[in-house]
C-alpha cells in the first residue's frame, strides 16, 4: 500500500530482488501462541411456555434451551406445584422455538413443527401430569413453512396450518383418535416468493380461517370444514400484515389500512368477515381449555441463563403475593427478603452449555478487538491489554 502510494496509480509495480529473504525466513524464530483459556460458553434461553397442571391451580414452565435452531435442544419442565424439574433431550432437526402450540381440552399441550429431514409436519405432545414430552412423529406429509400455527376448535380437535410451496395448507388432528383425520392440501392464493401463514389461525364450527401472505398482500382465507370450499374474505394493503386473534369458539381479524387510518377489525364467523362495531361477538360463549386453570403466577426469568457450571434459577410467586406487594406502602419491600415478598426459587442444574462460535475479529483504532458470534454471543469488545 505504501509503495503504491509513492509510485502513483499510473506507475507499475517493480520487482525487487531479495537474495537474503529465503535465509531470513529459515532463521526466523517460531511464533509462539498463548492460550487464554476455554472460550466462554452459553446457550439460547429465550423460548419458554406455560402449561396449566391437572389440579387446576398450579402451572408448569417449559423452559427450552437450545444451541442452534435445529438443536441440540433440551426441555427443562418445571412443575411449580411440586418444585420438581424434569430434564429431557428433544429430537434434533426441529425448530421448537418456531413451533405451533395449542392447549387441548384434554389438558395436554400440542406442539407442531416440521422435520429438517423430511420437511413434513411432526407432532409432539406435552402431558402436564407426567411432565414429559412425547414425540408422535410425522402427521402431515409435505407441509412445512417458517410458521405453523395450531388452534383448538370448539369440537375439541386440533387445527393446524403451514406452507405448501406457494400456498398455505390446512389439516385437522383428532386427539381422541391420535391421527390427522383430514388434510385439505394447499389452499388460498398463490404467492410468487412462497406463502406464509401468520402466527395464529382461527376456527369455528363450520370454517377455518387462515392468513395467507405476504407478496403481493395478505389475504384472509375461509375454508369450509365440510366441503373444503374456500374463499378470500379480506385483503390487506400491499405487504401490510394482517393478524388473526383467537377467541373460542372462533376468532377475529385485524387488518391494517393505508395513510395512517386505524386498523379495521372483523369477527370471523360461519365463513363471513363481520365488521366489529362493539365488543360482543356474534357467537354463543364457550369456555376455552385455558379457563380451567387458576391464575398464572408471576415468574422471574432473569436468572434462567445458566452460569459457567450450568446452574440456573427460576423464581415465581403467586398473584396474591404480587398484589399484596403492590398494595404495601411504597419502599416497604426494600428491606424484605425475596421469601418475605412471596418469591420461591427452583434450581435448574446441569443445564447444557456450548462454546461460543466466534466470527473473525476486527481491530479497532484503539487496539481493542470487536467481535460477533452466534445467537447467544451477540457482539462484544475485547481488550488484549486487560484480557477482558
Amino acid at each position: 500500500m505504501l509503495l503504491a502510494g509513492r509510485l502513483g496509480a499510473a506507475e507499475p509495480w517493480r520487482v525487487v530482488d531479495q537474495p537474503v529473504l529465503k535465509q531470513a525466513l529459515e532463521n526466523a524464530p517460531v511464533l509462539r501462541t498463548e492460550s487464554l483459556g476455554e472460550p466462554a460458553r452459553g446457550v439460547n434461553v429465550w423460548e419458554r411456555w406455560m402449561v396449566p397442571n391437572p389440579d387446576g391451580q398450579t402451572w408448569d414452565v417449559l423452559q427450552i434451551y437450545f444451541k442452534e435452531y435445529y438443536g441440540p435442544t433440551w426441555l427443562h419442565a418445571v412443575d411449580l406445584g411440586t418444585g420438581q424439574v424434569k430434564k429431557q433431550r428433544l429430537p434434533d432437526g426441529h425448530q421448537f422455538y418456531l413451533s405451533g402450540r395449542a392447549l387441548g381440552f384434554d389438558g395436554k399441550y400440542y406442539i407442531a413443527t416440521p422435520s429438517r429431514k423430511t420437511w413434513s409436519m411432526d407432532l409432539f405432545v406435552y402431558d402436564p401430569a407426567t411432565n414429559m414430552l412425547e414425540e408422535r412423529g410425522e402427521i402431515v406429509h409435505g407441509l412445512g413453512g417458517e410458521v405453523r400455527p395450531l388452534v383448538t376448535g370448539p369440537d375439541g380437535r386440533i387445527y393446524g396450518t403451514g406452507t405448501r410451496g406457494n400456498q398455505v395448507g390446512l389439516y385437522i388432528y383428532d386427539p381422541k383418535l391420535g391421527k390427522v383425520v383430514k388434510d385439505f392440501g394447499a389452499v388460498g392464493p398463490r404467492h410468487p416468493n412462497g406463502a406464509w401463514s401468520r402466527y395464529v389461525m382461527g376456527v369455528d364450527d363450520t370454517h377455518a380461517y387462515i392468513a395467507s401472505g405476504m407478496i403481493p398482500a395478505w389475504y384472509l382465507v375461509a375454508v369450509s370444514l365440510e366441503t373444503g370450499q374456500e374463499k378470500v374474505l379480506l385483503e390487506s394493503p400491499t405487504e401490510r400484515v394482517m393478524d388473526i386473534l383467537e377467541s373460542l369458539p372462533s376468532a377475529y381479524a385485524r387488518v391494517p389500512q393505508d395513510n395512517g387510518t386505524p386498523d379495521k377489525e372483523y369477527w370471523l364467523y360461519h365463513g363471513q368477515a363481520i365488521p366489529m362495531t362493539n365488543s360482543t361477538p356474534p357467537w354463543p360463549r364457550q369456555a376455552s381449555p385455558w379457563e380451567k386453570a387458576g391464575p398464572k403466577p408471576e415468574v422471574y426469568y432473569d436468572q434462567i441463563d445458566p452460569d459457567a457450571q450450568g446452574n440456573a434459577v427460576l423464581w415465581f410467586r403467586s398473584r396474591e403475593s404480587a398484589r399484596a406487594e403492590e398494595k404495601a406502602p411504597r419502599g416497604s419491600s426494600a428491606t424484605k427478603t425475596p421469601a418475605e415478598r412471596g418469591w420461591k426459587s427452583v434450581p435448574l442444574e446441569s443445564v447444557p452449555t456450548y462454546p461460543h462460535r466466534l466470527n473473525p475479529l476486527s481491530l479497532l483504532p484503539d487496539g481493542r478487538l470487536y467481535g460477533t458470534g452466534d445467537d447467544y454471543v451477540g457482539t462484544f469488545i475485547f481488550d488484549p491489554k486487560t484480557n477482558q
